[in-house]
């Protein structure tokens, strides 16, 4: 039986070492960033550790929901026109579900043949016209790694302490828990911070004196 137990280390520098192993392991290590809480800090946290490779930037891939806050675009096109981020912007027909008011929504984003909740980024990537695939959560990772060489790490802010499941999915290995296989033979599904809460998060916000999304603070007026 597994059980929890804790390192002789703080968070922090777990992290930053699980992102070095990551670097060493894979020719292509890219954030998947949503402008959330949790991905910024994976952005900067694998920031900090390229520039002490002597890296110039960042990867990053975003997929744009389509039906998200005008404060979540504006926060990533932001950071889109920063120097060390190297940004692909996304915007796919992709199967999704939203959750209103108790109820669970099927919709597919920047469906074709529809009107969209609001225009596609002229810097977007889109489907070529007459390309008419619409992907699902699971086969997604194959495309966007077309845009990625060889041996390819999506870093994602997931951790542990936000459902049953995220806790499954980073106990299911006892070596590298942290690197899960995704399905695109050449992609895995990298989890740096699986082990903190959210008060980690806002804690190296602070120190860090990073800015994250006005959002989280407006959840709590």
């Amino acid at each position: 039986m597994r059980q929890k137990r804790y390192l002789e280390q703080n968070v922090y520098d777990a992290a930053k070492d699980r992102i070095r192993k990551i670097y060493d392991l894979f020719d292509s290590v890219v954030v998947c960033w949503s402008g959330g809480k949790d991905s910024t800090a994976c952005l900067w946290l694998v920031w900090e550790v390229a520039q002490e490779l002597g890296k110039t930037h960042v990867d990053v891939l975003f997929r744009d929901e389509e039906v998200i806050p005008d404060c979540i675009v504006n926060f990533v096109d932001e950071y889109r026109r920063k120097d060390w981020v190297r940004l692909n912007w996304f915007a796919i027909p992709l199967e999704s579900t939203k959750f209103i008011l108790g109820q669970s929504v099927k919709y597919v984003q920047w469906e074709p043949g529809r009107k969209h909740f609001r225009p596609v980024p002229e810097w977007a990537i889109t489907l070529p016209e007459g390309d008419d695939r619409v992907f699902s959560q699971v086969d997604a990772d194959a495309f966007l790694s077309q845009w990625y060489k060889g041996k390819t790490a999506f870093v994602l802010g997931i951790r542990a302490a936000e459902s049953l499941t995220r806790f499954r999915s980073c106990v299911n290995k006892l070596n590298l828990n942290y690197i899960n296989k995704s399905s695109s033979k050449n992609v895995s599904l990298c989890k740096p911070i699986y082990d903190w809460e959210e008060n980690d998060v806002f804690k190296y916000f602070y120190e860090k004196e990073i800015r994250y999304v006005e959002l989280y603070d407006w959840q709590n007026l």
